[in-house]
């Protein structure tokens, strides 16, 4: 029996999402070094996806996985265990909230690297327990033991990806700061409907762009248009 068009047209209601217009962007794509994805997100939910290669695109690639998307699975295992007992997805959450602390207090510290036995420490945890997390999901006997498998591998097997932030501190250990660039799009789209011409889109992106980069420099946004209005627009200092 055909399959029922939904809304858009489609088979099964669903389109397949453009991508000219984020070609067009010129933004960084996953496997660009430096910038931070969320793999983690993206196959957590398909356990034989946990493994795949970034590589197949980019050579060399190095980027951070988005450490707020395993903390949200590590936290769905945890809340599949029974009530008092310990579960490894707990310990691996913790060991990662803790490295992203030392990180921030040798940054406020103004130090040039995370106190290495205390970075060990976690390391340290963050790999037991995932080591336990891969013995205890060994068996893939039932679909939530395959789900609770998936991540604990990829902690093991894409450790340096989730912990580059400890040793890189030009990226940060999640995407959250990009995600909330993409917000206020999406909310111009939801409002209006869609984005007319291409021209209005592009004059929106890089005004959203120069508030989004003068917020993160310590500038408010009404400082920043009124620098603009006045033709002496805000630009970051050089490195």
């Amino acid at each position: 029996m055909p399959r029922k068009a939904g809304k858009s047209g489609s088979a099964g209601g669903r389109r397949k999402r453009p991508c000219p217009g984020r070609d067009l962007a010129g933004g960084l794509p996953d496997g660009t070094p430096g910038s931070v994805s969320g793999l983690g997100k993206r196959i957590g939910r398909k356990a034989d996806s946990a493994l795949q290669s970034d590589s197949t695109t980019y050579a060399d690639p190095e980027h951070q996985l988005c450490c707020a998307h395993a903390l949200r699975e590590l936290q769905g295992v945890a809340d599949c265990a029974a009530a008092g007992d310990w579960c490894w997805a707990t310990q691996a959450a913790d060991a990662l909230v803790g490295m992203q602390k030392l990180v921030s207090e040798a940054i406020e510290q103004d130090r040039d690297a995370v106190e290495p036995a205390a970075l060990a420490a976690q390391i340290a945890a963050y790999r037991s327990a995932a080591v336990i997390g891969i013995n205890q999901t060994a068996a893939r006997s039932s679909k939530l033991m395959r789900k609770h498998n998936a991540p604990a591998h990829r902690l093991i097997d894409r450790q340096d990806d989730y912990l580059r932030f400890t040793t890189d501190w030009r990226v940060t250990a999640d995407n959250n700061g990009c995600e909330r660039d993409i917000r206020m799009i999406k909310l111009r789209q939801k409002v209006s409907g869609v984005l007319r011409t291409l021209a209005g889109a592009r004059q929106f992106c890089a005004l959203r762009s120069y508030l989004s980069t003068a917020a993160k420099h310590g500038l408010h946004f009404f400082e920043a248009l009124v620098m603009l209005t006045e033709g002496r627009p805000w630009t970051p200092a050089a490195a």
